[in-house]
């Protein structure tokens, strides 16, 4: 399995536009972060968690020439605005793209992105199945089973996904024990933290650690990260020999 973090900002990127702050204007390429987004490639096939604004952009730099399935943790604009940009990996393909979602992030795709399943030269570029609390595995391709995990992000409920031995947990601000428990095993985890500071719909950098250590995955990354997240190198600096911060670019192996 290779991840290929394409991003690891939070809503509005670093630097924010307007913003002179300490890490809006690092000269450090690690504290550039695009919209948060991870590939995933397991068993020849390229699994996109998340499409933001950001994705085009994202699909040149690292010259992705396909998508096999796309799984979105939520409807929020940064998680699903480069969605239309999906469109020429279906042209040249020809081949119908699964996305995963819960119902009412689903819904919300079927409205905003209607073209996609009407009589246009679009419609057929996606299928959509939704995710409900039922769900406890899903067989995505013969040899690849992606575990839904159940999330809060302040009042909404979401999705974090586990393949194989890495889950991604993006947007979150509590995770229930069971959900927890499910995430257990993993080898590599990778968590958001908005910042140093506390937030109602994000964990803080001291939660994020806190619940990575209870997990005690040998490995865990800090992505969806703002400009309140001080630069890489100073943050890198006071973390454990197990936890990073993750950024744009970085590719993980995991066999």
């Amino acid at each position: 399995m290779i991840i290929k973090v394409l991003g690891s900002g939070a809503s509005l990127g670093v630097p924010m536009l307007q913003c002179s702050c300490v890490t809006c204007t690092s000269l450090d390429p690690k504290d550039k972060r695009t919209r948060s987004s991870v590939l995933v490639t397991v068993c020849d096939k390229n699994i996109l968690i998340d499409i933001g604004p950001d994705f085009r952009a994202q699909a040149l730099q690292h010259k992705i020439s396909s998508i096999d399935t796309l799984l979105i943790t939520h409807e929020h604009s940064d998680h699903t605005a480069g969605l239309d940009d999906i469109r020429p990996f279906y042209f040249f393909s020809k081949k119908s793209i699964p996305l995963y979602a819960n119902v009412r992030t689903i819904q919300m795709i079927q409205k905003k992105f209607h073209y996609f399943f009407n009589k246009t030269d679009s419609s057929g570029c996606m299928t959509l199945h939704p995710i409900d609390l039922d769900y406890q595995k899903i067989k995505l391709y013969e040899d690849i089973i992606m575990t839904p995990i159940y999330v809060q992000h302040d009042q909404l409920s979401i999705l974090g996904f586990r393949i194989q031995d890495f889950t991604y947990i993006t947007d979150a601000s509590k995770i229930d024990f069971l959900e927890i428990e499910k995430i257990k095993g993993s080898q590599v985890l990778m968590l958001n933290a908005i910042g140093k500071n506390q937030h109602r719909a994000h964990f803080s950098l001291q939660e994020a650690i806190s619940l990575a250590q209870y997990i005690n995955a040998p490995k865990t990354y800090i992505t969806h990260m703002s400009h309140w997240m001080e630069p890489y190198a100073k943050v890198s600096s006071i973390l454990s020999s197990n936890i990073f911060l993750a950024y744009d670019g970085l590719t993980i192996s995991l066999v």
